[in-house]
């Protein structure tokens, strides 16, 4: 019988749920998604407003980009307050907050997941921003380390006292920058 070690003690593996797509969904946690929709709608529509050539396929792209990524780092960060033990049904920790607790999802299953969506987001930000040249990409790798480092990093910064000024200066200024970076190539 194949065992996994979780939050300090041996799951049976069998005893996991699989990753259904409302699971999936969940993980994503799209009553967060305001905080990436916003930014990315006003880089998209100061672009618009300043003339910058982005096209409806490139701002759907961007737009997508950015709740993907909001996605990863939302299942990401169950993962960790999962497997670390921070999360339990014994905390009283809010459903919607700790999808792992109350779907006993396998938790290795929701890691690929986050790094799907991350993933895709960063194939999002490629295809919309790949006649821009170097600057998007600059912007990207930074919002995609930054998604990874908040996360799951050695330290995430999600649990240092400067995580969410970290996350309002990505969301906040790097999302509105990427999205003019991607439609003229410029910062």
């Amino acid at each position: 019988m194949k065992h996994q070690k979780i939050s300090g003690i041996y799951a049976d593996a069998a005893s996991f749920e699989r990753l259904t797509a409302t699971a999936a969904f969940r993980l994503a946690a799209m009553h967060t998604w305001p905080a990436s929709v916003c930014p990315a709608l006003f880089g998209i529509f100061w672009c618009l407003h300043r003339g910058l050539p982005l096209s409806p396929v490139q701002a759907v792209l961007l737009l997508a980009a950015c709740i993907l990524s909001q996605s990863a780092v939302n299942t990401l960060n169950d993962y960790v307050d999962y497997v670390s033990g921070t999360d339990s049904e014994a905390d009283n920790v809010e459903v919607n907050d700790s999808v792992l607790v109350y779907s006993h999802v396998n938790p290795k299953h929701a890691l690929v997941l986050g790094l799907v969506y991350l993933a895709s987001a960063a194939a999002c930000g490629v295809i919309a921003a790949w006649h821009a040249g170097p600057a998007p990409y600059i912007v990207g790798l930074i919002g995609g380390l930054t998604v990874i480092a908040y996360s799951i990093g050695p330290l995430p910064v999600a649990s240092l006292p400067l995580g969410e000024a970290v996350s309002g200066f990505v969301m906040g200024a790097l999302i509105p920058l990427g999205t003019a970076a991607a439609a003229d190539g410029t910062f």
